[in-house]
């Protein structure tokens, strides 16, 4: 074998045991922020330090008891710079939280959208799917907490499925009472084996609505969504 393919080889193995030990890293990480926690002040805190340092930042949102808890971002004029920039505006993969233009920046919607890539390693909305599928891990994560600049809000989970990739917000018309009602009446009747529904916490016409978006998996069109209700 000559030198140079020697090269190329010791190269491509040490480029897959840095991306091993990349993954290892990451998960270790996502381990130690879901067992550590972080108390509400704590939130506040690096919420408030984000905000005032990058001023797309919108809200934090934080389920306790998983490793979700990151800051969301508006850009208000390119819905797709975070799907591939971090909160900092650096480029990344992971790309960060974030609602698009179709909601106020301050959530005072209707029902607000939070996407997020899923991702095998976890970051992000990674897990969303892994904690809403099952029964049990749905009961024990059953509410959210979102911090904005002047108050938080708490949220109950309703429904979590997959569904297809239709924009949510310019497909269904729920700033009106009736197509508000229709469309969570569609979710509580829906027919997929992998949809579980909280029905006694429908949502209910003037209580704002959030709802988490992300891929169904690296390869699916597909979406997954998690509706909570405000408590």
């Amino acid at each position: 074998m000559s030198k140079k393919k020697i090269g190329y080889s010791v190269s491509a193995v040490l480029l897959a045991v840095s991306l091993a030990l990349l993954g290892i890293f990451i998960k270790m990480k996502i381990q130690e922020k879901k067992e550590k926690g972080n108390s509400s002040e704590d939130i506040i805190a690096e919420y408030n330090e984000v905000r005032n340092k990058y001023p797309d930042t919108s809200a934090w949102l934080d389920i306790p008891g998983t490793d979700i808890s990151y800051p969301v971002m508006f850009s208000g004029e390119n819905d797709e710079f975070y799907i591939n920039h971090d909160f900092r505006g650096k480029h990344s993969k992971y790309g960060s939280l974030f609602i698009d233009s179709m909601n106020k920046k301050d959530f005072s919607d209707n029902v607000s959208v939070i996407y997020g890539h899923y991702s095998s390693s976890g970051l992000m909305f990674g897990n969303l799917r892994k904690i809403y599928s099952n029964h049990n891990s749905f009961a024990e994560n059953n509410e959210f907490v979102l911090y904005l600049p002047e108050k938080v809000i708490k949220y109950k989970v309703f429904a979590a499925l997959p569904v297809d990739d239709s924009h949510i917000l310019y497909y269904n018309d729920l700033n009106t009472e009736n197509g508000f009602n229709n469309y969570f009446d569609e979710i509580l009747n829906s027919r997929s084996l992998e949809a579980i529904i909280d029905a006694e916490n429908k949502p209910v016409f003037g209580r704002k609505v959030l709802i988490l978006s992300t891929c169904l998996s690296a390869e699916s069109d597909s979406r997954y969504i998690v509706i909570a209700s405000e408590i």
